[in-house]
């Protein structure tokens, strides 16, 4: 029988109806900003680098989904699915919810395409389920960019991963507010010319299980071997923990008893700082190098603690255990009674980069100056030590592994390390952090180069509220000598400053005795490398007593100079002259830079004259001006024995080329 008209007219409109699902193409979608979207089947779907694409359904891929460099994609628990390929590239980031993590292939996990699924090893990969504690999956590559996770029921390291046991992660292993869980397998954190992955703790996070942490030395001042201070980032390590190839660290406790212990055979190549044998063990040279000691090999690298390794820049040293996490105090930083005592090898005790000025804003450190030492080989036995305090000189940041020098003010000093210190943003430069705020503090900032411009130092003179003249621990930092020989440094009484902090520039002009120190005789410089936010018309000079040269200063001057002796103390001097005020007089600059020190004295003291000094007659008188010592004192610095003399006050009095100048000296 022939079918009705009716029944052909609905099988017609049915094939029309079903023509589009049978022949058209899905659409594309292409994400460039932050959008979410319902979910649904799409042909090719690209995140772009700007792109953040945030699911609220299920969605079906028949093309290829891609997520390029910058680009994020948040599932928030709905299926990626269809017949498509997924494409994670390198600095894409993905968002994982599954319980189950991400997979190779398979109908399981946040990613279920059937195509080919491509998960970069240099990705982000962030889990972040709700439903209960996740794995991995064997889809995560055994290397990525960072390995993160916010889900407070924890995350675990799937076993079968497709390649090796150590999971390598190139910047970021991030447990926030969960723990990341091993398994059994190691995390290691790489190091190279790229940068040093690190751990971000966040919300009580935690890693349980083993990392290795990698320290790679940065060759950019000398690629050969050199002095390179270390503290351990990890739990449960000794100095025997630095051997690595190409390095077997050499121990030798003769060198800690030797009269001359650089003639030591084996010479070490590990010491630690004991700053209680300055002043004390009786060996050449004196003064702050007294206070290294050998190490030894079962020696515990403890947390928030320094060693000095004499390494080459080829070598990676490399710490296995558990990452610390949390609060650590470093005690009894005492100082002695030497003038170069209360130096403290101390380190950063944490997986990741801190802020020291973070640290000091707090109140972390207790009978501990608010100044950062950090030391830079520039030679095999050379080296610049960087400062950092209240914002001047060079970055607070201490990279990860980094070992550090601060100075105890007096006895019962403490450092107390908190992870509110440690840096949470990744950078290959372990981060460069600045005041907030455009700078308006006066300051100068001289540096001493040698004629090749091989060797250079800085110091730094800078006005500061509630700074004095004296030495204040919160703004100034004392002058802790290079190993290359080369050393500048403002000196008033004693204390000699590699940054000096004062009160605002007076009405009356202000001099500043340098203390400069270079390896051998020959051709150097002073050259302004800043100088900005004198008060209207204040002027800087220098003054060079030896030729009688005044240079007014301004950023970008030099003045060449040449000093057949290793030492130039008493020959320049920083002149600041406010507007309206004449120059300061030859006789009045050679004051100036007559230190005496230390006042009150014990024992002795010691005088320090001009360069050009030459005979200066001195008399010490007591209070009912009798003359109880008569010196002839020579240029640069003289030690005078006052021990025979009682105590009280007494005048030191001194003709300088035609000026007589009188000292108060208080002995103890």
């Amino acid at each position: 029988m022939a079918p009705s008209f009716t029944l052909l007219r609905s099988l017609l409109a049915a094939v029309v109806l079903l023509l589009p699902l049978v022949g058209r193409a899905q659409s594309d979608l292409t994400v460039s900003n932050s959008q979410t979207n319902p979910g649904g089947t799409y042909n090719n779907v690209t995140i772009t680098g700007t792109g953040i694409l945030s699911l609220q359904g299920s969605m079906t891929v028949n093309g290829t989904l891609t997520i390029r460099a910058g680009g994020r994609l948040s599932p928030n628990c709905f299926d990626l699915m269809g017949p498509g390929n997924f494409d994670l590239q390198g600095n894409g980031s993905l968002d994982i919810c599954s319980v189950d993590g991400i997979a190779a292939t398979g109908p399981i996990g946040s990613v279920q395409m059937t195509g080919t699924r491509t998960f970069s090893n240099d990705a982000n990969y962030i889990y972040s389920g709700t439903l209960g504690p996740q794995v991995t999956g064997n889809g995560m590559p055994t290397t990525v960019r960072s390995l993160q996770n916010f889900n407070t029921d924890g995350l675990t390291m799937t076993t079968d991963l497709a390649l090796g046991s150590d999971v390598n992660v190139r910047q970021v292993l991030r447990a926030n507010g969960g723990s990341i869980n091993t398994n059994g397998r190691t995390i290691r954190l790489m190091s190279n010319a790229s940068g040093t992955a690190m751990i971000i703790n966040a919300s009580g996070g935690t890693i349980i299980g083993n990392v290795t942490a990698e320290r790679y030395i940065t060759p950019n001042l000398n690629a050969g071997a050199g002095y390179r201070h270390y503290s351990s980032p990890l739990a449960g390590q000794t100095l025997n923990n630095l051997i690595t190839t190409g390095f077997a660290p050499i121990f030798n406790p003769a060198y800690d008893t030797a009269a001359a212990p650089g003639l030591i055979v084996p010479f070490p190549t590990v010491y630690a700082y004991d700053e209680s044998r300055v002043g004390v063990v009786n060996s050449v040279p004196t003064g702050f190098d007294q206070g290294w000691r050998s190490g030894q090999a079962s020696e515990a690298m403890s947390a928030g603690k320094g060693f000095t390794v004499h390494i080459g820049a080829a070598s990676k040293v490399e710490f296995t255990g558990v990452p610390n996490n949390g609060n650590y105090n470093v005690t009894d930083l005492n100082r002695g009674a030497a003038a170069t005592s209360g130096w403290h090898l101390i380190g950063n005790p944490y997986p990741s980069p801190m802020d020291w000025s973070a640290l000091v804003s707090r109140g972390g450190n207790t009978n501990v100056g608010d100044a950062l030492y950090v030391f830079e080989s520039n030679g095999t036995y050379a080296g610049n030590y960087r400062v950092s305090i209240n914002g001047m000189g060079t970055t607070p940041i201490i990279g990860l592994g980094q070992g550090f020098f601060v100075r105890s003010t007096g006895n019962g000093g403490q450092v107390s390390f908190s992870n509110v210190d440690r840096i949470q943003i990744f950078d290959p430069a372990d981060g460069t952090f600045h005041r907030p705020a455009t700078d308006t503090r006066p300051a100068l900032h001289l540096t001493l180069a040698n004629a090749a411009a091989t060797l250079a130092d800085e110091t730094i003179i800078y006005t500061e509220t509630g700074a004095t003249t004296g030495f204040d621990a919160r703004f100034d930092a004392s002058k802790l000598n290079n190993l290359s020989g080369l050393n500048l440094a403002t000196q008033l009484g004693a204390e000699r400053y590699s940054v000096n902090g004062l009160p605002a520039f007076g009405p009356t002009t202000m001099l500043l005795p340098l203390t400069v120190g270079v390896p051998a005789a020959g051709n150097f410089s002073l050259t302004v490398s800043s100088l900005v936010n004198l008060p209207a018309g204040t002027q800087a000079y220098l003054r060079d007593v030896l030729t009688g040269t005044r240079t007014l200063l301004s950023t970008g001057s030099s003045y060449a100079f040449a000093t057949t002796t290793t030492t130039a103390n008493g020959r320049f001097v920083i002149e600041i002259q406010p507007a309206g005020t004449a120059l300061a007089t030859a006789a009045q600059t050679l004051a100036a830079q007559v230190q005496l020190y230390p006042n009150p004295a014990a024992g002795h003291f010691t005088v320090q004259l001009p360069a050009t000094a030459q005979a200066v007659p001195a008399e010490l008188t007591n209070a009912l001006g009798q003359v109880v010592l008569r010196r002839s004192l020579s240029a640069n610095a003289t030690d005078i024995d006052v021990s025979s003399l009682r105590a009280g006050v007494y005048n030191l009095h001194l003709n300088l080329a035609g000026t007589q100048l009188v000292r108060r000296v208080v002995v103890e």
